[in-house]
């Protein structure tokens, strides 16, 4: 008979064989393959987005954290910092997991930062991918009730999405979610006439 074990043991089960050996191999190699370290850090961000998805946060959270753990596994074999935009978008993940716990914002708004940061130096201050954390770092300052620094969060998302080919009616309905929050109903029915 075949015992059924809930996702959430498999995944941890399975991404601590697969970690430990990955880094023995390494060790005992006496060559770290990025390669190899990348796969793994890659797989257990997609466990945490995976967990996020099925509501289970906590896993998601575990997975997050053992994806910047294999990252900072290989930075130490290197002798180098390894903070490309995978490591970003990890952290820009985390962000949005501490968000979703709604008692971890400062560690909410430290992970988006840390993305910010990674993400401006790859691939520059107005690119699609720093707009989407500054949009995040929005919506976790109205989470926390600072509207004023969520709706410049917001203003600035936008601000650089203007200047590229995409659709900005999300970061629009964060603006529009921010004045209502205020209570300017004017500005919110003007942020509305924009969407439509």
């Amino acid at each position: 008979m075949t015992r059924k074990l809930p996702l959430s043991t498999i995944g941890l089960e399975i991404s601590t064989f697969v970690n430990v050996t990955i880094r023995k191999r390494c060790i005992t190699n006496k060559r770290s393959s990025h390669t190899d370290l990348d796969h793994v850090a890659t797989a257990f961000a997609n466990l945490g987005t995976v967990y996020w998805s099925t509501g289970d946060v906590g896993q998601s959270l575990a997975m997050l954290h053992q994806a910047l753990e294999t990252y900072a596994f290989y930075s130490a074999q290197q002798r180098k910092p390894v903070e490309g935009l995978e490591v970003a978008g990890v952290h820009h993940q985390l962000g949005l997991v501490f968000a979703a716990l709604k008692e971890d914002f400062d560690k909410a708004v430290e992970s988006l930062q840390k993305a910010f940061a990674i993400r401006e130096r790859a691939t520059g201050a107005r690119s699609i991918l720093t707009a989407k954390t500054v949009d995040a770092l929005g919506k976790v300052y109205t989470m926390m009730g600072d509207v004023q620094t969520a709706l410049q969060c917001h203003e600035r998302a936008l601000d650089i999405l203007n200047g590229h080919s995409v659709n900005t009616c999300s970061i629009l309905e964060n603006i529009l979610a921010v004045q209502i929050v205020r209570g300017d109903d004017a500005l919110a029915l003007h942020v509305y006439a924009q969407i439509l």
